[in-house]
């Protein structure tokens, strides 16, 4: 069999026609070769042994993405440099920021037209027309995956009219990935990259539930950031704990009370304990961390936060601009100028990251009785450097991915289990009969990890299981989480279903009864999985948390 990691390209070799990725080509009668598409635009050929190797070969780059509520932005920083690269945005339009407005057009067909700052620039020209209620513009729509979450996914535009969630998210992400590429190719005078020669960090809030980081994971491979089988190229990681990486090297001066003795370093002082608020967009995630021997971080408590973001704070800006001009001079003024309160809420959202105080100047079409004043002075809490800091603390950290050496769990996990029935411990409960006649109680907590424990990044926590029948050739296991600690059952009450191993088990004979160990690792951004069977064969096993019949 050939297998392809080229989407909808030609071979070269075999024209075949290359459908779907990870997917038998559908010409090619090359035997035990594997496609990839090199950095120079070449196809090239493996066999499946030499693929292993291609997925194990170092990345040339580090590219970490910050897709967030109202801003987006990225760095990336080449392997044998020190230097970390952050792209301006704006600039061409009078701005000069570090991301770009978290903002995405298509056209009346559904396809791309553009993100950020010319995203809505571009609507905006259109906004009194009938061009512009065809055209879908969405922004702010990161906070969608804050809640009940699945793969089929609606959200709404400007417009009212709705698209797959997963098609708005992985649009996002290609046009970063194709701009950072192309950022990379003038800083390298123009030798071509391929988004697989980089190793990619996409960055998440804290609160984000494991089917929001499916979520992205699923988007970023839609969106060519990653190839399926190549999933170690991604790695998510928490936006307060990225911040945390980049502050601690930095000077402890303006960061730390107190006397640090002879270091000039947070993280040349082990026992030093420190609390990172960031206060995004969407979100506002706090994590609290002690410095350990080596500099790497240890978590205190577990990662807390709301969906309270600074957007909050632009809504109420709105508000009070609506109140001070009147309802009515208010709308009249969004009608039509939306270009000019476009570029006021902007001017406002930078002012509120000046780090200084700041003023917003409102737009002349403003009339001199409309009760409003011609300027507002802001006080600003946050620098340049804070914006920065989740990116640079990203890129960082895909160098150093076990440089949290413990987190602390949001919950206790666990798994339904069945054992045989005991007439007075089992009363009551919901129970089954297998075709040997023998009675289970199959509602049973297995745990795993308790609430509040504290997990190092490479711990793995093993159990093995057995079938309830002899002939089965499937184990479904199927992932609980409360904030109890002493849950027993899992339908007691506060114990929810967030996620779904399948296991298909190899052909057993009758009389066989047939098991498998389950290894977990919880001590790192994402749950990772492995099932060994019987026979000794490892595989990585994929927890979906976004399965239909999930209530999340």
């Amino acid at each position: 069999v050939c297998w392809c990691a080229i989407v909808g390209q030609q071979s070269e070799q075999k024209g075949a026609q290359h459908t779907s990725l990870g997917s038998p080509c559908v010409q090619c009668d090359d035997a035990g070769c594997h496609i990839i598409l090199s950095g120079s635009q070449r196809v090239q050929i493996f066999t499946v042994g030499e693929m292993a190797e291609v997925q194990k070969a170092e990345s040339v780059v580090s590219i970490a993405v910050d897709f967030g509520t109202a801003y987006s932005g990225y760095c990336f920083k080449f392997r044998k440099s020190k230097q970390i690269r952050m792209p301006k945005w704006g600039l061409e339009i009078g701005y000069d920021t570090l991301k770009t407005p978290t903002c995405i057009l298509f056209d009346e067909n559904k396809q791309f037209l553009n993100f950020g700052y010319d995203a809505i620039e571009t609507y905006n020209r259109h906004k009194s027309k009938e061009e512009a209620k065809r055209l879908y513009l969405f922004d702010n729509f990161k906070m969608e995956l804050y809640g009940k979450l699945n793969r089929a996914l609606m959200i709404s535009a400007k417009n009212g009219k709705k698209m797959r969630a997963i098609k708005v998210f992985s649009e996002s992400l290609k046009f970063m990935k194709d701009h950072a590429l192309d950022k990379i190719r003038e800083h390298t005078a123009g030798m071509e990259y391929s988004a697989c020669e980089a190793t990619w960090v996409l960055t998440v809030p804290a609160i984000w539930s494991p089917a929001a980081k499916q979520f992205m994971r699923e988007a970023a491979v839609q969106a060519g950031l990653i190839r399926d089988f190549d999933h170690e190229r991604l790695i998510v990681a928490l936006e307060p704990e990225a911040a945390s990486v980049w502050c601690k090297q930095l000077p402890y001066d303006g960061f730390l009370e107190g006397d640090l003795g002879e270091s000039d370093k947070i993280e040349d002082e082990p026992e030093t304990q420190y609390m990172v608020v960031d206060c995004g967009g969407g979100t506002i995630d706090i994590t609290v961390h002690e410095v350990m021997e080596g500099g790497r971080l240890k978590e205190l408590h577990k990662v807390s936060g709301n969906n309270m973001g600074g957007q909050t704070v632009d809504k109420n800006f709105r508000e009070f601009l609506r109140k001070t001009l009147t309802e009515d001079v208010f709308d009249e003024f969004e009608e039509k100028y939306p270009t000019e309160l476009y570029r006021l809420m902007c001017d406002f959202s930078v002012c509120k990251r000046s780090g200084s105080n700041g003023m917003v100047q409102c737009p002349i079409c403003f009339s001199t009785d409309s009760r409003g004043k011609t300027a507002t002075r802001l006080i600003c809490s946050e620098s340049v450097y804070a914006q920065a800091a989740v990116l640079k603390g990203a890129v960082t950290f895909s160098t150093q991915p076990n440089i949290i050496q413990s987190r602390i769990s949001l919950y206790t996990y666990g798994i339904s289990t069945s054992e045989q029935f005991d007439e007075i411990k089992h009363k009551g409960r919901s129970s089954f009969e297998n075709r040997d006649g023998v009675k289970f109680c199959n509602c049973r907590f297995y745990f795993f990890v308790k609430k509040d424990e504290s997990i190092r990044f490479d711990e793995d926590r093993e159990f093995s299981f057995s079938t309830v029948e002899r002939d089965q050739t499937e184990l479904n296991f199927r992932f609980y989480r409360t904030e109890s600690k002493t849950v027993q059952y899992v339908d007691e009450e506060g114990v929810e279903e967030f996620g779904l191993i399948r296991v298909e088990l190899p052909t057993a004979k009758k009389s066989r009864e047939q098991s498998v160990r389950l290894k977990i690792k919880f001590g790192f951004t994402e749950m990772m999985a492995t099932i060994t069977d019987r026979k000794g064969n490892k595989t990585d096993a994929k927890l979906d948390f976004m399965t239909e019949s999930l209530v999340l």
